[in-house]
């Protein structure tokens, strides 16, 4: 095979590789969660987010975060108003990766790599496909990004925040710097479901009162 073409499908190969590297890490490095609770001065760092969210249900996530303070008290989360924030995606560096990729086709595609095939004598039946580049039909991969509809996706409407009270509160692990946290976050109308119907009968025996209530 034509070195060129060689060089160039290592290029494609290499660039993918090193974009798709400094994508996860970038990403990695891009906080996606934000929590904030009224009273509470300490940062957090959000380690998961697990959600349920359902038709004519409440909804409810569970977060597990970590804080340098190790002391957080029960009294300062529980029933505390609190915000989840999702912020979007960092994909310029998907957009990057796949750039470099697509430049490197742009490339191969400039030149008919049976060129250099078809001076051999052995291989000269192979003519009657020089006609036509068959990398033609790539070269419309090159006039988009195929990942702008993904970044699009990851990137639309901006941030988005739950309001809601923190329902449950626990400490999961202590270490030398940092403590580890999980809390539940509720919607507001969880609180509905903490409220008790009491009832008050006077002058009444066990068994009228038994018999009323059933």
């Amino acid at each position: 095979m034509d070195k060129r073409l060689t060089n160039l499908m290592e290029q494609l190969g290499n660039g993918l590789s090193r974009g798709l590297k400094q994508g996860l890490v970038n990403g990695a490095g891009h906080n996606r969660y934000t929590l904030n609770i009224d009273g509470l001065p300490a940062e957090v760092s959000i380690l998961q987010v697990e959600g349920n969210e359902q038709l004519n249900q409440p909804w409810h996530y569970t977060i597990t975060f970590t804080s340098s303070d190790k002391q957080l008290s029960v009294e300062s989360f529980l029933n505390q108003n609190a915000r989840l924030s999702f912020n979007p995606a960092n994909s310029s560096s998907l957009s990057d990766f796949t750039a470099k990729g697509l430049n490197a086709l742009n490339s191969l595609t400039s030149a008919n790599p049976l060129d250099a095939l078809k001076q051999s004598g052995p291989l000269k039946q192979l003519d009657k496909f020089t006609q036509s580049n068959p990398l033609d039909s790539l070269n419309s991969l090159t006039q988009f990004n195929p990942l702008n509809p993904l970044n699009s996706l990851l990137s639309q409407g901006g941030s988005r925040t739950l309001y809601g009270v923190v329902t449950q509160f626990s400490q999961l692990s202590v270490s030398n710097d940092e403590a580890r946290y999980q809390v539940v976050l509720s919607s507001q109308l969880a609180k509905l479901a903490l409220s008790h119907n009491c009832a008050i009968f006077q002058n009444q025996s066990v068994i009228s009162v038994v018999e009323e209530v059933l």
